[in-house]
């Protein structure tokens, strides 16, 4: 069930972490990955989880380097786990 949502919100949910980085919304950017960070750690992905802390940490202290640094590797680890989870859910 998580893991559905997780794949299903992912589009909204990427857009509002794109918003912020393009309004250097450093705050509202950690927000983002705050959620980000929880709800792919409830389905295993661990990486994603510990990468989306790390750019939480930043954004709430305004670490525009370390954001602009590991923005793009976060966005394709959130993209390759959200299309492993759609691999997974079309063999349930």
């Amino acid at each position: 069930e998580f893991l559905g949502m997780f794949c299903k919100l992912r589009d909204s949910k990427l857009e509002k972490i794109l918003k912020c980085y393009q309004e250097e919304d450093w705050n509202g950017y950690g927000i983002e990955l705050h959620a980000l960070k929880s709800t792919s750690l409830s389905i295993g992905g661990k990486r994603l989880s510990e990468l989306a802390l790390e750019l939480e940490k930043a954004g709430k202290s305004g670490d525009a380097e370390f954001i602009l640094a590991h923005h793009g590797e976060v966005l394709k680890l959130y993209e390759a786990t959200a299309q492993e989870g759609l691999k997974i859910l079309e063999k349930v």
